[in-house]
Parts: C-alpha cells; structure tokens; sequence
C-alpha cells in the first residue's frame, strides 16, 4: 500500500519542470496586443525570479481550453501576483492574473471539446466566394485550368466554358453549401454543373474585336474552375460559401456604440498612425498640403456585445493621387480591434502601416468567437480566416489606369 502512494505521489510531483507545480495557483499569465500567444523569447525579458512556462490551458480546471499559454510565474496568493502584474508593466510586459484550478491533464471531456473546435476552425479555414456571372451563381473550386474560353455575350469581362467535374475531384454534383452576403443575408445553395472562368477588365483599352479577344489567358487574367449553384434567392456579390451547418455569425454595423470612441483613442496613440503623420507632415509643401481623416466603424454581434472596431486613416499631401508619377505622399494606416465585451480591454485583431482596402463585413465563421474580416477594393475582395492563405477573388485589370 505504502508503495502504491509513493508511486502515485511521484506521478504528481514530476518535479521543478512538471506543470503539475501550477495546481491551484495564481498565475501571472503574460499576453501580447490584447493575445495569449506571445514568442518564445519573451522569457529572455522578465526579471530573474521568473519561473517561465509554457502550458496547455486545458490541463487545468480553471483556464479557458485549447490553448498554449506563456506563465511568468505562479503564486500561492492572489495579492502576490497582481504585484508582480505590476512589476511587469513597469518591464512594459503585458499579463493578468488567473487561478489555474485543478491539474487534469488527458481530460477527456476537454480533449473533445478541443478536437470540435480544431475541426471548426479547419472547415472555416477553407472558406469560398461566390460570384455572379449575369444573374448565375458559381463558387470557386481552387487552382487554375487550361481551357480555351470564350466571352460570356452581353459581357465585356467574363469568358467562360463549361467542365465536366471539379478538376480536383473534391466537390461533387448536388453538394450543398450555405453561402451569407456580405450584408449577413444567408441562402441555401447546391452544386448543378461546372465551368471554367475567366474575369478581366479592359478598361483603358480599345472596345474592338481586335483587341477583346486578347484580354483573356493567356494574354490576361486566369482561367480558374467554379462549381454552378443553385440557390433558394439569387446571390449578391460579395459573398461567401461554407459547409453546410457552419452557423457563420454576421456583425452588423452599429453607430453610438461607446466602443467607437475608446477605439479611435487606442488607435491615435499607435504607431502606425503616429508615423504616417510625422512623414506626411514632412512630405507636405504649399502645392500639396498635408490633410488627415480618420474614420473608425464598429461591427457588433447582437448575441454576445462582441464588437470588432475598424480605425484606418487617410493621411496625404495633396490629392493623394501617386500611382501614376505624381511627388504626393499618401499612407492609410489600419487598426482592428476585437472588443469581448463592452467592458473589456481590447484585442488586436489586425494592424498594418498602409492597407488601401475597406473592412466590408465582419464574420465569426466558425462561431468561436474568431473575427474574419472581408476586405475590399473595388472588385477585389478578400478574407483573412484562420488559414495561413487568404482567400481572395478579383476581376484582373488589363487595362492602363494612367
């Protein structure tokens, strides 16, 4: 017997590197712009008494699961670790302080829950969009093929010719997809046939039979297969095709929301916004004087009070005009905030120095609370997700814009 708890005891307390020491402490848990997921080499930038770990949140009862956290230290007394928050600030390091509970690792309950989430996230990962091709609705398949194909009539930039299957034999004749607007409208769609499509605009270039036919691949523009949809109403562009049963979450826009003007107050103390100010001051002269705008839109969703906020500037000299030559200075420095509740402290969702796109929808694909953001311009549209690669659609531009 006596055996039997030595071994369960040793089991237990593997030792000074075991996360088993964390067992109901406090632990100072250190973040990054709003997130948990910190670099490695933070643990090079706390002081000496740190006891640096990296953990499974779900090996504890306590912690939000399914996820990797970075531990500065834990400590027996909850007064102990908010001084030592405090200690870090001072270090301009960012932490809080949350109770670990229970040390249970290989819990089963949580280890499911983790799996269905992982596998929310890889389904939302590989979102598609949707376009229209005079009133027909196709999705895309990926990749490209080399078809031959011919002007869509009524057209001036869509040649088009119709496929057997999907060349990667993925999709199926009679899949369903539920697809939502960017506008949050949701319809049912399903799979009838196959095309390969090419969409190119010849704006600047002569509208003659000469020249149209030399728009399209390989003089421009890709030839990429889509799967046909039909759908219970016709789908406006742009819009997005998911698995079936995906329950996507659509943030809508909202005005006085108290969150807009915390937003634009973070952002005018960011760097990005505070650089393309000192620049454009630099750059402006009395033919091109310096102006700014700063524009901030908040998407909430109705259900949780989460809300993502979009702050971009316009800082330029002039008209801003410099695609063609033009000596002006032009910048739009972004910042996306994701606020959990309407008392809670911001997370960066996106940032960027210049980004000359629009924030057009906010959606939680997965309903897990992931912001993905549909960024536009002009025809161009494109999706942050969880996956390494956005997905992006666009009409390719053949012409001069100069």
């Amino acid at each position: 017997m006596l055996g039997l708890l030595a071994a369960t005891v040793l089991a237990v307390d593997a030792g000074a590197d075991s996360p088993a020491r964390f067992e109901n402490q406090y632990l100072v848990i250190l973040t990054q712009g709003g997130s948990v997921e910190v670099p490695l080499t933070v643990k090079y930038e706390l002081p000496a008494d740190a006891d640096f770990a990296q953990l499974a949140s779900s090996d504890f009862s306590n912690l939000k699961p399914c996820l990797t956290i970075s531990v500065a230290r834990g400590f027996a007394e909850k007064a102990d670790a908010v001084k030592y928050v405090a200690a870090l600030k001072k270090k301009s390091l960012q932490s809080y302080v949350k109770k670990a509970g229970h040390y249970s690792p290989n819990d089963p309950l949580r280890a499911k829950v983790c799996a269905m989430r992982a596998a929310k996230r890889l389904a939302a990962a590989s979102p598609r969009f949707v376009i229209d091709v005079v009133g027909q609705s196709y999705v895309q398949l990926g990749g490209e093929v080399d078809v031959a194909v011919e002007r869509v009539a009524g057209t001036t930039d869509v040649a088009m010719a119709p496929l057997a299957a999907d060349p990667k034999g993925e999709i199926k004749r009679g899949a369903k997809f539920d697809v939502i607007t960017a506008d949050g409208f949701p319809l049912k769609c399903t799979v009838t046939g196959f095309a390969a499509i090419n969409r190119a605009s010849a704006d600047g270039l002569p509208d003659d039979e000469e020249t149209r036919p030399r728009l399209f691949k390989p003089s421009c523009g890709v030839v990429a297969p889509y799967a046909k949809l039909k759908c219970d109403y016709p789908v406006k562009e742009p819009a997005i095709a998911l698995p079936p049963g995906q329950n996507a979450v659509w943030f809508a826009t909202a005005s006085g929301d108290a969150r807009e003007q915390l937003a634009r107050s973070f952002f005018e103390k960011s760097p990005e916004l505070k650089s393309a100010l000192t620049e454009g001051k630099k750059a402006a002269r009395p033919d091109a004087p310096f102006s700014q705008e700063v524009r901030v839109t908040v998407f909430v969703d109705a259900k949780t009070d989460t809300a993502v906020v979009v702050a971009q500037a316009d800082v330029k000299t002039g008209d801003g005009f410099n695609l063609c030559g033009q000596d002006v200075f032009h910048k739009q420095p972004m910042l996306v905030l994701r606020y959990p509740r309407a008392d809670a402290a911001p997370e960066v969702v996106y940032r960027a120095e210049n980004d000359e796109r629009d924030v057009r929808s906010v959606f939680d694909l997965a309903g897990d609370g992931v912001p993905s953001l549909l960024f536009q311009a002009g025809s161009d549209v494109s999706l942050n997700t969880a996956s390494e690669s956005p997905v992006h659609e666009s009409i390719y531009f053949c012409g001069c814009g100069c």
